[in-house]
């Protein structure tokens, strides 16, 4: 379980609810204007149900970037779906 202060200096975000064809070029982009993002990664998961839920992490290089990503980009639009961002809890590599 990690502590307040733990996930309060965490740089990373997870975005989850992501178009299929999402690039991480685009989501440099999006997440751009918030600070310098050290990397991008996406994941598509394939469930039982047969959905390809995609799922993106996105590091900065602190965590006030990731707070103010959080702000103003959980909930918008992004290629015609309502995104969800929030900060990661554990590693990016553990998502």
């Amino acid at each position: 379980m990690q502590n307040h202060k733990e996930v309060s200096e965490s740089k990373t975000i997870l975005v989850i609810c992501l178009d299929g064809k999402t690039t991480t070029t685009e989501l440099q982009k999006l997440f751009k204007p918030y600070g310098r993002i050290v990397e991008v990664g996406i994941k598509e998961f394939v469930v039982d149900d047969g959905r390809n839920p995609v799922t993106a992490t996105v590091t900065f290089t602190n965590s006030n970037a990731a707070t103010m990503a959080i702000l103003g980009r959980d909930g918008v639009d992004f290629h015609g779906r309502s995104i969800h961002v929030s900060l990661l809890r554990g590693e990016p590599n553990d998502f």
